[in-house]
């Protein structure tokens, strides 16, 4: 049965509500949103009444049903977490859930809340009380005065969604006021139906794919809704269509978007306090019996007709100027203050990196608007939720991540935080992933600053997740590059013993058989040859002689020689002419070629006795990525700047190579080769650490712990003898100051750079420069 109250029934209805609505329970409100059309007065009169009374209410604005546009769909996945292991009862506005599904559809959605008490607002369902407005009678009213009051007689109509119930309710209601004045009903003034955001599209129809004109085909303009009326509205003004004077306008609702525009909106007033107090009083019915067995009846709340200057009325009742005034003033104050914080919180959330990083920096700003209790939650899976990181006035709680069951909203550790107060439970999504949620509590009722909230905390988020994904991705690729090296390690130690154990038997076969011919004794040394090659490709660090084999020198530049080759025997030769020659003569233990020359490496590997040879290319400056990226693709090979290959670091491992140190496999050798890049393109400025290891794709540690073991020395070591190389040529061929030569070469500060500077030469930057006058 349906009982529809009257206004004066309705105030003792809702005095009723108050007197003995006392329980401590957990309320749900679900509705598609918090900060548009009618939606923005209803969650505030639910928020504003659950305030006064004990328990919680929690707002789930889960968005429209599947409503692919604007990724809304996304928003939907809160809907699950209202159930009856979070909530003792529900009330649940379905009218602005449902979006173009059928009926069948709708009702499934209703059954996943079947453990609890229900109400259903501007909804009707078999299983569930309904509260909703009179919508036919309040829309009959409207036009009933257009028609009584201004004697309109075309009037058009802009078409709500056909799958809402009250929007049908309103269609009739136009309909029926327009027969019963004795007007011909004009189906082309009345648009197709369009849903509430699209009036735009609706007058579109009406005026551009019709051809009706306002003033000359229809006199008046009345829309299903504010909102729709609204954007039809400044479709007419941008061509020149203005209210009242080329045509009257009415709207249904009475929410902002009818006070947004000049003049405001003659509408249709719906009672939000009324609808708050009765659902909460048909709820605490329902919790106070056996509600499954309950028969509770609908209620059909009444609507009033507001009457403003966009019909035509000139008589319409005074405001009280100096109130409103102050009123608009307190607003606008509160908006900027909460307005300030959230851009302040924006600012911050730009450089926020980790999950830690957003919660304190949530903490620390939105106290600014009175939200004193939050959390954090994100999706892992189906079956579980992680919560990042939560506050309340009791402290901050970033101990650990906590994961808990998905179905909870918070884990049991802070359930006692959401006991009392009004909570909004906000989706956390980008365009095409729902990543979890935020839950607070709701010290301000402009959804549309909670709205941008959680819009700024959905894509900090998305940037964490992102960065998140770049170090897993790095740590996997650290981890694979070992798995790789200690297979190729083993792989070379596995072929090496059964070569080594079959040069042992021919050893021992030979001398079994001493009286052999020559023609086989030259067989066994030829097989032997043969193993022992075999052996240097495999495990050269077990072949290596570096006092017997000489090391050889391709190209002009001799400086760093003599350091590096100390008492070894050293062939040299200018140029790669001389090496197909020479190595028919030698097998060199070590190559060292100063210059980055592709085509050396190329031809240096093509040659059976030099394949596997370790080579270290030397250059004064490396900033040629194309030449570095061929590079990496060689085995067994380094790159140095000519200012670090004398360091007594790099000429330690110089020598431990020589004497059989392993040279990291190519893989990952190129991240030492792309970091030594990096540094040469970037040393006469500042250099970070994550920057650099952003730039070759690997961790900071992973970077730092690969570049010690390839180059025998660190990075911020080598960073410094190139940057002193750099300063080295700036004293010698220009007449700046010490300070300006430091800066030039990238030191920050004059001083470490002249303590760095004496550390490697011995001397201060102004004794070098008279010592070795230049061209400056």
């Amino acid at each position: 049965m349906v009982m529809t109250i009257c206004s004066q029934a309705l105030d003792n209805y809702v005095r009723f509500e108050h007197i003995e609505y006392g329980m401590k329970k957990r309320i749900g409100l679900l509705l598609a949103s918090i900060h548009t059309g009618a939606a923005l007065n209803v969650w505030n009169s639910f928020a504003r009444l659950s305030a006064e009374e004990p328990g919680a209410l929690f707002i789930f604005p889960g968005g429209r049903l599947n409503k692919r546009q604007d990724s809304e769909h996304l928003r939907n996945a809160v809907y699950a977490l209202a159930n009856a292991e979070n909530l003792d009862g529900l009330i649940c506005w379905g009218s602005t859930i449902r979006y173009d599904g059928s009926a069948v559809d709708f009702e499934r959605f209703y059954a996943q809340f079947a453990s609890l008490p229900l109400v259903s607002l501007c909804y009707k369902t078999p299983q569930h009380p309904c509260v909703e407005f009179d919508a036919y009678n309040g829309m009959k009213m409207l036009v009933n005065h257009f028609i009584q009051a201004h004697g309109v007689r075309r009037i058009a109509f802009l078409r709500g969604p056909d799958f809402h119930q009250s929007a049908l309710s309103r269609v009739r209601g136009y309909e029926d006021a327009i027969r019963e004045a004795g007007l011909r009903l004009n189906p082309l003034l009345v648009s197709d139906s369009f849903n509430w955001d699209s009036g735009a599209a609706a007058i579109v129809q009406l005026v551009a794919e019709r051809g009706f004109l306002p003033g000359r085909d229809f006199d008046t303009l009345i829309g299903s809704s504010d909102l729709m009326l609204f954007e039809a509205v400044r479709y007419l003004a941008k061509r020149g269509y203005e209210m009242p004077r080329d045509y009257r306008a009415g709207g249904f609702n009475n929410s902002a978007e009818s006070r947004l525009l000049t003049p405001p909106l003659s509408t249709v007033h719906l009672p939000y306090v009324e609808l708050s107090a009765v659902s909460f009083r048909i709820m605490q019915s329902l919790l106070g019996r056996r509600w499954r067995q309950a028969s509770v009846d609908d209620v059909l709340l009444p609507s009033q007709v507001m009457i403003r200057e966009s019909c035509g009325c000139h008589n319409v009742p005074a405001i009280d100027t100096q109130a409103a005034m102050d009123t608009g003033l307190r607003e606008r104050y509160e908006k900027e203050k909460w307005n300030e914080a959230l851009n302040s919180l924006k600012c911050e959330l730009l450089g926020i990196r980790t999950r830690r990083e957003l919660a304190l920096c949530l903490a620390r700003h939105l106290g600014n608007i009175g939200i004193g209790t939050a959390a954090i939650v994100l999706f892992e899976d189906e079956q579980v939720s992680v919560c990042i990181g939560s506050f309340s006035p009791a402290g901050i709680a970033l101990a650990q991540e906590e994961r808990f069951p998905a179905r909870q909203l918070v884990p049991s550790t802070l359930r006692h935080q959401y006991d009392d107060g009004v909570f909004m439970v906000q989706p956390l999504f980008t365009e095409n992933q729902s990543l979890g949620y935020i839950i607070h509590n709701v010290p301000i009722h402009d959804g549309l600053i909670l709205e941008e909230l959680r819009s700024a905390v959905s894509y900090a988020l998305k940037g964490i997740l992102l960065m998140d994904e770049v170090v897993w991705a790095k740590r996997n690729a650290e981890q694979a590059e070992q798995a790789k090296t200690e297979y190729l390690r083993a792989l070379e130690h596995e072929i090496y013993e059964p070569l080594s154990g079959i040069m042992e038997k021919i050893e021992a076969l030979e001398k079994t058989l001493p009286a052999l011919g020559p023609s086989t004794s030259l067989a066994f040394e030829q097989l032997k040859k043969l193993v022992a090659s075999r052996e240097r490709v495999f495990c050269p660090s077990h072949r290596a002689d570096w006092s017997a084999s000489p090391l050889l020198f391709i190209g002009d530049d001799t400086a760093a020689w003599p350091v590096l080759a100390g008492d070894s025997e050293v062939i040299h030769i200018a140029t790669m002419e001389r090496f197909t020659r020479t190595i028919a003569e030698i097998t060199p233990l070590f190559i060292v070629v100063y210059g980055l020359d592709v085509a050396a490496i190329a031809e240096i590997r093509r040659h059976p006795r030099t394949l596997m040879a370790p080579v270290v290319l030397i250059a004064d400056h490396i900033k040629t990525p194309e030449v570095i990226m061929d590079l990496c693709h060689y085995s067994r090979l380094l790159i140095c700047n000519s200012a670090v290959a004398t360091s007594p670091e790099f000429v330690s491992r110089f020598r431990a190579l020589g004497s059989g140190a392993e040279i990291l496999p190519p893989h990952t050798g190129a991240f030492v080769k792309k970091a030594i890049l990096y540094l040469n393109q970037n040393a006469k400025g500042f250099i970070s650490r994550w920057k650099l290891a952003d730039a070759v794709h690997v961790s900071e540690d992973y970077l730092s712990r690969v570049f010690h073991c390839e180059m025998g020395i660190s990075l911020w070591d080598y960073l410094s003898r190139y940057r002193v190389f750099i300063a080295v040529d700036l004293l010698r061929h220009t007449d700046l100051s010490i300070q300006e030569v430091a800066f030039g070469a990238g030191f920050q500060d004059h001083a470490y750079f002249c303590r760095v500077f004496r550390k490697f030469y011995g001397m201060s930057p102004s004794c070098m420069r008279k010592t070795t006058p230049g061209d400056g």
